[in-house]
């Protein structure tokens, strides 16, 4: 089986915000017994015993028969950094600072952000490659009755059959034990909706942990006030999604801080200094902490899914 890089790869995390919807979902863990170190429901050791101490992930206890009844989902089979803040390049990651806020500014519309989008040069090369020879398998799985609010949950996959021609078929896939929490609860899960095939999840409250590679290396990152957006075909295989936008942002401060705690010095022939330097001259664009000052910069990324199903 191929390295599939489950120590480093994180799927997508959109978690919808609003609690009026999350109250009416069931977004519980499938697994009622967290047996690590015999301890509490968090699967800590002793009642006071830090969480990480006692993870379940590092004994694979969270790699079981994973998905819920709903067999049903997609692969995302095509992703990148969007270049522009135009429609179909990036989301509007702050809606209450209305249309003619948005980034970057040479080429944005309807308050839609991507400060980011400088570092599409870095990045696309590497996520085009990843999901090419199958090092990034980002999968999801629609749970519930797609008339109303539904949960989407999204794992770090694992196909089931190597033969499956995963880059173009509606493959089988299993979730990697990095699709969970140290409590076991599914890392990505979001309330969602599909109205006339236009699927919309996310929100102020939602996250995005994606990797994000450049040249050979690769950063785990989490953005916040996360958005995704996309056309949904049904087919009796699974969903295939076009015109798949996603959108967050994360605080500078935060991805400076990733980008120098990583052991490389070089990410391809760009030395990480420079990677910095690039950072750091972006504009802040989003209050990515509510404190009513701008820290984080915005990103926007876009892509398609094909069909998949799950055991």
């Amino acid at each position: 089986m191929r390295n599939y890089l489950l120590t480093l790869l994180i799927p997508l995390c959109l978690s919808c915000g609003g609690e009026d919807s999350s109250e009416e979902l069931d977004t519980s863990s499938p697994f009622s017994d967290v047996s690590s170190g015999g301890g509490n429901e968090d699967g800590a050791e002793g009642e006071d015993a830090p969480l990480e101490e006692n993870c379940p992930l590092e004994s694979g206890e969270c790699s079981g028969p994973v998905p819920s009844a709903a067999s049903l989902g997609f692969r995302i089979h095509q992703l990148a950094l969007g270049t522009t803040g135009l429609d179909g390049d990036a989301l509007n990651v702050d809606p209450e600072a209305g249309p003619e806020d948005c980034s970057p500014a040479a080429s944005c519309e309807n308050g839609n952000d991507n400060a980011m989008s400088p570092l599409a040069g870095f990045a696309n090369d590497g996520l085009v490659n990843a999901l090419d020879v199958g090092n990034l398998m980002i999968v999801g799985e629609v749970v519930g009755d797609t008339s109303s609010e539904f949960l989407l949950n999204l794992y770090t996959g694992v196909p089931v059959d190597d033969a499956c021609a995963f880059q173009t078929d509606a493959c089988t896939y299993s979730a990697a034990p990095s699709s969970y929490g140290c409590d076991c609860s599914i890392r990505s899960t979001m309330v969602a909706t599909i109205t006339d095939g236009a699927l919309v999840a996310g929100g102020d409250e939602g996250t995005f942990a994606f990797l994000f590679p450049i040249d050979q290396e690769v950063l785990d990152l989490t953005t916040v006030r996360a958005r995704l957006t996309a056309d949904v075909t049904e087919t009796e295989d699974g969903w295939a999604l076009t015109n798949l936008v996603i959108g967050g942002a994360i605080a500078r401060e935060t991805l400076v801080q990733t980008i120098n705690e990583h052991p490389a010095d070089q990410f391809g022939a760009v030395a990480k200094s420079t990677v910095v330097q690039v950072i750091e001259s972006i504009p802040l664009d989003i209050d990515t902490d509510g404190d009513g000052e701008l820290d984080g910069i915005s990103v926007g990324m876009k892509g398609a899914a094909i069909p998949a199903s799950f055991i």
